[in-house]
């Protein structure tokens, strides 16, 4: 073989190295970038789905304390938030959100909570269903960062 048959073929060797390493390399930076868009996207849904949740819990609670009416439109929308947590969420945060409408329920077959009690009720764990909900929202957060 002569030296410019050497020379084609390494020439045409090289360029093909290094397309396919450009190919390669674009490939797998397109698939690392959607993978971390998918996970910041992911991350700001379940954050924001665990917020609207928290807001629908206080507000039921609350007016379960004062031993109010009971809202069904409400209490509906409580339970359409925590079908959403099921779709998306870990077992934990489903088992908080589940325990969290359970002792909100229970508020109101009760009578009314006095102040006192309200705010002793934010020292027993078994009691502050926001925080355990809050807390194990917090964990699944820190998971996904």
């Amino acid at each position: 073989m002569s030296d410019a048959w050497i020379s084609t073929l390494a020439a045409l060797g090289g360029t093909f190295v290094g397309a396919f390493s450009t190919f390669a390399s674009t490939t797998l930076t397109q698939i690392v970038q959607g993978r971390q868009a998918r996970g910041v996207a992911e991350h700001a849904a379940r954050r924001e789905l665990y917020g609207k949740f928290l807001e629908e819990l206080a507000q039921v609670i609350g007016s379960a304390m004062a031993a109010e009416k009971m809202d069904y439109g409400r209490i509906a929308s409580l339970f359409a938030l925590e079908g959403r947590i099921c779709l998306i969420g870990p077992p934990d945060v489903v088992a908080a959100a589940d325990g969290a409408i359970r002792f909100a329920m229970e508020l109101y077959d009760s009578p009314a909570v006095p102040p006192a009690q309200a705010r002793a009720m934010m020292d027993m764990p078994d009691k502050d269903w926001i925080k355990v909900f809050a807390h194990a929202a917090r964990a699944d957060l820190d998971r996904l960062a």
